[in-house]
């Protein structure tokens, strides 16, 4: 699981990849915002929509290797 999350995010622009790891450090949308000059509630579309794609392509990713592996 781990590995196919490590490759999904490899699959992020930059900045989502960034907006990702800044909320798991616990900084508010509030920080997030001033470190990366987007408005909050841009930001919170962005770390959604984010979010959103990394769970997805996990799951791409685990499928395609459990079918490989069939």
């Amino acid at each position: 699981l781990m590995n196919a999350m490590q490759k999904a995010l490899q699959q992020l622009s930059d900045i989502e990849r960034e907006l990702l790891m800044l909320r798991m450090s616990s900084y508010s949308y509030n920080e997030i915002a001033q470190m990366l000059g987007i408005e909050n509630n841009q930001l919170k579309v962005k770390f959604n929509r984010a979010k959103a794609k990394v769970e997805k392509k996990t799951l791409e990713i685990l499928k395609d290797n459990y079918n490989e592996t069939k």
